[in-house]
């Protein structure tokens, strides 16, 4: 009897070391609204390199249509979505893609290649429309949805795409206008304030950036990181970067009190500089980061193939953890199987004192704890087989689960069809998923 007794602890033991957090008692039955149906070949894409606080307002979430990967849908499409019902609220035809999005109080603020738009997030009433005269880029679809730009494309100097960002304090908006002039906007005047001439030896177009940073900028482009001050006289430091960058970077409060360190995701190598510019660590990986995320005193690298990787502020990785759902692919005549990429980057929410993880891949839902184990996996809607052949992408939504009054609120995307080289035989369904953690 007693050795029943003992087998029985060490059995409950085990498995409170596997779910890892034992008081977590899963979701509720999940509510489930169909938002829309795309285009064939259209893929929904709810956030800009997957920037939650960009676009959320309210219960509102911004969506914009276009392909996150090598090569995107030409799209012009931006609509918000109520999150509590899906209904769509209001949506406008720009006059070129989405480029990036920021929101200030209620307003978003959309760029495209050749303009800037104020969007109140309520009413969808455009207040302004700030053109960007003089854009560099020059580019119309063939057709209004079906049109494939291929990321090469933009290897001219006739393509640049210009970037931009706000200062919500101040309300100013930086636009990195070309590869060698940057405007300072006043938001409140709606004016050009400033103009800034740099230079900079501009080699590619490769994902280049501008971002408000302490008392002056953080800019990208083509190989090199530059720290101006905020009048642009100044060059604080220059960092030259060994690969192309994925993502906006990220600053961290570094634990050590020696300031704020900057994160850059990308191909190959993920960067961890100091805000004066020293290499403070580097996380050597193949193929591309998606994103970077911050708990506490480590970081989440979300990877292409489905990998999820926590690092310390060395950029040495602590625990790695990978999407259980495969892909298979052909390369060649060589079948490989990879994980399947994740929706959108890693929400990070306090249960009960403690930090979980989630992570949305497929229509299912994850939930890890802070040293990378599976606590549970919740199932919220069925994704059909897809075939995908010697081609690698996500179509679904990036859009982190949102937290609301207690209720998670997910956008997944259903795929169907077949995705390959040759065609883009597929259609993509957004629903809104509504569920809650169980007490």
């Amino acid at each position: 009897m007693k050795k029943v007794l003992m087998m029985l602890v060490i059995f409950s033991l085990m498995l409170f070391s596997v779910t890892g957090q034992g008081d977590f008692k899963g979701f509720t039955t999940p509510k489930i609204t169909k938002i829309r149906e795309y285009p064939r070949g259209i893929a929904s894409q709810a956030a800009f390199n997957g920037k939650m606080d960009d676009i959320l307002y309210k219960t509102k979430v911004l969506q914009v249509q276009n392909y996150y990967g090598s090569s995107f849908y030409y799209n012009n499409i931006a609509e918000a979505v109520d999150l509590k019902d899906g209904k769509n609220l209001w949506r406008h035809n720009l006059d070129g893609m989405v480029v990036d999005v920021r929101r200030v109080e209620n307003f978003y603020y959309i760029l495209t290649p050749t303009s800037i738009y104020q969007i109140e997030a309520d009413t969808g009433k455009i207040g302004w429309r700030f053109n960007i005269e003089d854009s560099t880029f020059h580019y119309s679809p063939k057709e209004k949805h079906l049109e494939i730009v291929k990321a090469h494309d933009f290897g001219s100097p006739d393509f640049y795409i210009p970037s931009f960002d706000i200062c919500h304090k101040s309300k100013k908006l930086i636009l990195y206008k070309t590869p060698f002039l940057l405007q300072l906007i006043d938001l409140s005047g709606q004016r050009v304030e400033n103009e800034f001439s740099i230079e900079v030896k501009h080699e590619i177009n490769d994902y280049n950036f501008v971002r408000f940073f302490e008392d002056g900028f953080l800019l990208k482009n083509s190989w090199m990181l530059f720290r101006y001050s905020a009048d642009f006289k100044e060059k604080r430091f220059e960092f030259r970067l060994r690969n192309y960058v994925t993502e906006q970077p990220i600053f961290i409060n570094m634990p050590t009190g020696s300031g704020k360190g900057i994160g850059i995701p990308g191909v190959h190598f993920s960067y961890l500089i100091s805000e004066n510019g020293q290499l403070m660590g580097r996380f050597d990986q193949d193929d591309s980061m998606f994103s970077m995320t911050v708990v506490k005193d480590m970081l989440l690298l979300e990877h292409l193939k489905g990998r999820l990787y926590c690092l310390n502020t060395q950029m040495e990785k602590i625990w790695e953890w990978r999407n259980p759902i495969k892909d298979n692919f052909m390369f060649v005549f060589l079948p490989l199987r990879w994980n399947r990429a994740f929706d959108c980057s890693p929400m990070v929410v306090n249960y009960k004192g403690k930090d979980l993880i989630i992570l949305k891949s497929s229509g299912v839902l994850y939930v890890l704890d802070e040293t990378g184990h599976l606590i549970t996996k919740e199932s919220l809607i069925k994704q059909p087989s897809v075939k995908r052949a010697n081609e690698y992408f996500s179509v679904a939504s990036r859009l982190s689960p949102v937290v609301i009054d207690g209720q998670i609120h997910i956008i997944v995307s259903i795929v169907s069809g077949e995705i390959s080289r040759s065609g883009r035989d597929f259609c993509v369904t957004d629903y809104l998923v509504t569920t809650k953690m169980k007490e």
